[in-house]
């Protein structure tokens, strides 16, 4: 399980890699850690050539959550964090089951 605090720039999105050696089931929770905003981010899992498997709602502030959920075969995937382009705080856990 990873879980990471991080401040989104204008360089949206975030991608953060991971492998997994046989078929597992992952979650990914993310945060809206703005208190007050209007603003959001979405978290999505992406395969290995970076296409878009799942994605949350829209995780708005203040302190906004969403998750979801995917039995993931063995290979190479992707986390990506999306904004509305500004800077943001937030917070996404994935575990792997």
């Amino acid at each position: 399980a990873s879980d990471v605090y991080k401040r989104q720039g204008r360089d949206s999105p975030d991608l953060f890699k991971f492998k997994l050696t046989r078929e597992r089931r992952a979650f990914l929770d993310v945060t809206n850690s703005e208190l007050i905003s209007s603003r959001y981010i979405r978290g999505s899992l992406l395969d290995d050539r970076k296409r878009t498997l799942k994605t949350t709602d829209k995780a708005r502030a203040p302190l906004g959550t969403e998750d979801i959920s995917l039995k993931l075969k063995a290979g190479t995937y992707y986390v990506k964090i999306s904004t509305d382009g500004k800077k943001i705080f937030y917070r996404f856990k994935l575990s792997i089951d």
